[in-house]
């Protein structure tokens, strides 16, 4: 070997040993500054771990949330509710809407439903309704989630719970044609109860669908008001159930709850190679791509570049044929 040729040998594996050193080293560094940026949001009152934001037990909280997930299923779908819902408040232009109650039948672009046909549908479901309503008497729910399960948490209810929105809803706007106005306050109380009840539920998912639900209830609520009759009592309660809505500290903590999973999924994801491999083994199945798609992460480090790689594969697979249309629309948000 030359001289020359041993220099420069030399000269790589210098480079290559203090390579070999700088990325502990990074590694190292990093992790300190990430550990004293902890600190200092823990000095501030943050709190970072699942176990400090879990909302406090409450054994009525989750007995009246089993008994209403049971009510919900044991609905059984009718010839109006819930894919012929009576409209309520529809726009038929600028600052003018149709009161639904007043119409003379329930009437969308391609049925026509009666009225007779609804209450059935309602006595048919009378006695999961009734529970429901019981059970939207106490003022808190608790599904029992277990957040340690971080993303992989599974939230079967929460189509559930919408849908009792929807039977609440007709059940109101039903209530408000025959003239029964006592029944439809309580039915209209306690689409907001229910909007309400899933508050502690500290998931972003959860507080957009209360949100979806308390916007289900404003079109019943101006229904409600186009009716004679109300004296103040009834219309003060309802004042106040929507007064007690609120959705900006209940997002708070759910996105705070929601950076705690994410604290400890990307820890168990540093830790354990076998969680890596099943997480984007799991990524890779649900995008239906039909090809092998990226390699799997072998270390954290390649999360970023994987990320990048299965997102370009994903919208690639929803450019052929049919799904064309959803690419052009994911593209024009």
């Amino acid at each position: 070997m030359t001289r020359l040729k041993h220099r420069a040998l030399t000269s790589v594996l210098a480079l290559a040993g203090l390579a070999a050193l700088l990325v502990p080293l990074h590694n190292f560094r990093a992790q300190r500054a990430l550990q004293a940026y902890k600190v200092r949001l823990v000095a501030k009152g943050e709190k970072l771990t699942i176990e400090e934001l879990v909302p406090p037990f409450s054994a009525d909280a989750q007995r009246a949330a089993n008994d209403l997930v049971q009510a919900a299923w044991q609905l059984r779908q009718g010839a109006v509710v819930p894919n012929n819902l009576p409209k309520a408040m529809e726009f038929v232009r600028p600052g003018k809407a149709n009161v639904g109650w007043k119409q003379s039948a329930i009437r969308d672009a391609k049925k026509t439903n009666t009225w007779e046909e609804l209450a059935e549908d309602l006595k048919m479901n009378a006695g999961p309704l009734e529970q429901i309503r019981e059970a939207l008497k106490t003022p808190q729910l608790d599904m029992n989630l277990n957040y340690k399960m971080g993303f992989n948490l599974l939230l079967p209810h929460l189509a559930k719970v919408k849908g009792v929105a929807q039977w609440l809803l007709a059940a109101t706007i039903n209530d408000l044609h025959a003239g029964r106005l006592k029944e439809a306050a309580g039915n209209l109380n306690t689409l907001l109860f229910l909007a309400n009840g899933l508050r502690d539920e500290r998931l972003i998912i959860s507080q957009l669908v209360r949100m979806a639900i308390a916007a289900i209830a404003i079109s019943p609520t101006w229904e409600a008001l186009q009716a004679d009759g109300w004296t103040d009592e009834p219309l003060a309660e309802l004042q106040k159930n929507w007064e007690a809505l609120g959705f900006l500290q209940p997002m708070e903590q759910a996105l705070a709850m929601e950076g705690a999973m994410g604290i400890e999924t990307f820890d168990r994801l540093r830790n354990s190679s076998a969680e890596r491999r099943q997480l984007f083994d799991d990524l890779l199945s649900s995008g239906g791509t039909g090809s092998t798609g990226p390699a799997t992460p072998t270390n954290i480090v390649e999360v970023p570049e994987f990320a990048l790689e299965w997102s370009k594969q994903r919208l690639l697979s929803l450019s052929s044929g049919r799904n064309r249309l959803a690419v052009a629309l994911v593209l024009r948000r």
